[in-house]
């Protein structure tokens, strides 16, 4: 028997924007498609009631009694807001800690602003097939587009597993190649 709530309007809203995304995105999205979303650690949390159950792993941090992890939190927009934005947030933040206090784990090893692990992390939850709507913006676009021109000069090879995109490797251009 099909589950009712796999086929709801918002579940369609859902499905719908990752492939407008894709769409949007054209032939880049065959780069994005095989960036490490593979190797993004997922867990479920039950800590804060008002995110999704669903957390991905940033990275860690080693310090003297363990080792840290930084991890990426969806918050869905509430009811009857004028931002239908959902919230994305690291936990658990420390004070004086950046995201480059960090080793990024390999699902965003290369990524290093903020925007750009936001973009990318909002990918990997689409990916994922998360119960909320991300709508898709001009600067979401921009940034995956962005993180896809890196992969292909080079500057973040190491995203994508060399056994993942047979016969297409990164491009080993350096950035002063680019510019000429």
């Amino acid at each position: 028997m099909a589950d009712a709530s796999r086929d709801s309007p918002a579940n369609a809203r859902v499905e719908n924007s990752l492939i407008e995304l894709l769409e949007i995105l054209g032939a880049t999205s065959n780069i994005l498609h095989h960036l490490s979303h593979k190797s993004v650690q997922w867990t479920t949390q039950t800590d804060k009631p008002d995110a999704l159950p669903e957390i991905m792993l940033f990275g860690t941090r080693p310090t003297k009694e363990h080792c840290r992890k930084l991890w990426i939190y969806v918050y869905p927009p509430e009811p009857n807001v004028l931002d239908p934005n959902p919230e994305l947030a690291f936990f658990p933040p420390r004070k004086g800690e950046t995201l480059d206090s960090y080793t990024r784990h390999g699902a965003f090893e290369g990524v290093r602003a903020v925007r750009k692990v936001l973009a990318l992390a909002k990918y990997y939850f689409m990916r994922k097939g998360v119960e909320v709507y991300f709508p898709i913006s001009k600067t979401l676009v921009g940034d995956l587009k962005t993180i896809c021109l890196d992969f292909d000069c080079g500057y973040i090879a190491k995203m994508v597993p060399k056994t993942s995109m047979p016969g297409l490797v990164p491009n080993t251009r350096t950035s002063r190649a680019v510019a000429n």
